[in-house]
């Protein structure tokens, strides 16, 4: 029997630093035959809440009913989660009977604006039904009441196929007669579904079998707004699986990061197959830098590996003999990036684009406790989240202490991407953020030529160019340039030309 992935994704804005991969192990530490379900919501008013576990809940329980069981891994080829952990098997429930089992994520407001990812493998055995009925949902609450941007499925035109809709909310169930030309999917067939929920534009979109080693489509299957009755200020604290008398499915594989690529697990990598040696350190005290007083767009050419690369500054002040203010700041010089309102952008340093990134760790401060900056990565024509950062533990003296006058410290961020990366750190407090320091490490695979074998890479998607200094050009003119090929499946071919 085959199966179909999902693909998931949300959009959040308060980030775990150091993560981009924030949760893997929904399946982990059970045995075949167990329930799903390690607690129970008896009530929906004020639960103690049971975060990092399935639950089951009395808003959806009906009597009779019981908790999926736990099956053998799914797989999906070219899935990262492929073969791994369990799956969780549901039962064909009585006529009208339902029961939504939901793993509880948070009890605040973590994931309510911006980007975040959920992937999923899933194994439909058989649809019964002739409406739409819902199988998948993000929930506002953690104790699962209050299911919202939800995935509905209906049988096709026989037993052995199916459509797909998706809607706000359970209220607002998608109608039958206006899908009639929708596209039809079949039974036992493996599709790659990717569900994605815009905070910011309030829209929800599905994208239905896209290639997994590719960036983020820009078009999508099906797409709703979700302005009126999506998730609320809440933001997503749950995800819901529920059984009906209407399917049964296997569901496996889960994966909650901020990313297209690291949901799907995209160029996943071990460190300790990776070095890593620095190529941009930058300390706004000395040739190129220079003072800026006021608030402006700055571009300078600055040391990149062995050449060189354009950094942009956005918003910014340049204080070349600042005081470093930090117990880990080494020396004087500092960009201020303007603090933003509603009616001033941030400030923004964006550096040169290089073909590989290790870690990116940022000497900063924002003269308080609590300001938030971002890193982020270009992706697909946007800007998105890698992390956040705050200023929370970067007390006075950096001894712990509550006051209020922080002092600079270092924020790390294992970026270990062996792909070429255009990097963005952005103030998103209305304050100021003064980094002082930037420094940024290469990520290059151990014991490889500069040509690498790949097998069953299929065609040619993209072609890069880049000095052997690492900095990416348009197109080469003469000399030595490296040329990366990008196949289908995510595979980089890199060979050095020679152009006269």
């Amino acid at each position: 029997m085959k199966k179909i992935v999902l693909v998931m994704i949300m959009c959040a804005g308060v980030l775990f630093a150091n993560a981009q991969l924030i949760k893997r192990d929904f399946l982990a530490g059970y045995n075949i035959g167990q329930n799903l379900e390690k607690g129970f919501y008896a009530t929906t008013t004020s639960p103690t809440p049971l975060l990092n576990q399935w639950n089951g809940t009395t808003a959806d329980a009906s009597a009779g009913t019981v908790s999926p069981t736990i099956a053998a891994p799914l797989t999906y080829v070219g899935y990262v989660e492929s073969g791994k952990d369990y799956a969780a098997q549901t039962t064909l429930l009585a006529s009208s009977t339902t029961r939504t089992s939901g793993y509880s994520l948070a009890n605040s407001s973590l994931y309510n604006s911006g980007c975040y990812y959920l992937a999923f493998m899933v194994n439909f055995s058989q649809i019964n039904t002739s409406n739409f009925s819902d199988f998948f949902s993000l929930d506002q609450n953690f104790f699962s009441n209050a299911r919202r941007n939800v995935i509905y499925i209906t049988k096709g035109s026989d037993a052995n196929k199916f459509k797909v809709a998706i809607a706000v909310s359970t209220s607002s169930a998608p109608n039958v007669a206006d899908y009639e030309d929708a596209p039809e999917y079949n039974i036992g067939e493996t599709y790659l579904f990717v569900f994605k929920q815009d905070f910011d534009n309030k829209t929800a979109k599905l994208f239905i079998n896209p290639v997994i080693a590719n960036e983020e489509p820009v078009s999508a299957t099906l797409s709703i707004d979700v302005t009126t009755g999506g998730i609320n200020s809440n933001g997503i604290r749950a995800i819901n699986i529920r059984q009906r008398a209407t399917y049964e499915a296997r569901f496996g594989g889960f994966r909650f990061a901020k990313t297209w690529e690291d949901a799907l697990g995209q160029g996943e990598t071990d460190p300790n197959d990776y070095t890593s040696k620095e190529i941009i350190h930058e300390q706004f005290n000395a040739e190129p830098w220079d003072d800026q007083p006021a608030y402006g767009n700055f571009n300078y050419t600055i040391k990149v590996g062995t050449g060189t690369g354009i950094i942009k500054l956005e918003n910014c002040m340049i204080n070349t003999k600042a005081d470093p203010e930090g117990v880990e700041a080494s020396s004087p010089g500092r960009t201020q990036l303007r603090g933003k309102t509603t009616s001033v952008d941030p400030g923004i340093i964006e550096l040169p684009e290089i073909s590989s990134c290790g870690n990116v760790k940022i000497n900063a401060n924002a003269g308080n406790i609590s300001r938030i900056f971002r890193l982020q990565k270009y992706v697909n024509g946007s800007w998105n989240d890698l992390t956040t950062f705050t200023t929370s533990s970067a007390y006075a003296d950096g001894d712990g202490s509550s006051s209020t006058a922080c002092k600079a410290l270092n924020f790390s961020y294992d970026v270990r991407s062996a792909k070429p990366i255009k990097l963005r750190i952005i103030n998103d407090s209305s304050s100021s953020l003064y980094v002082y320091e930037v420094w940024v490490t290469d990520y290059v695979k151990k014991g490889t030529s500069v040509k690498q074998t790949i097998a069953d890479k299929g065609a040619v998607v993209a072609t890069r160019y880049y000095t052997l200094t690492g900095v990416r050009v348009q197109e080469p003119t003469s000399g030595i340039f490296i040329q990366q090929s990008i196949y289908e499946n995510g595979a980089i071919e890199t060979v050095k030309i020679l152009r006269q």
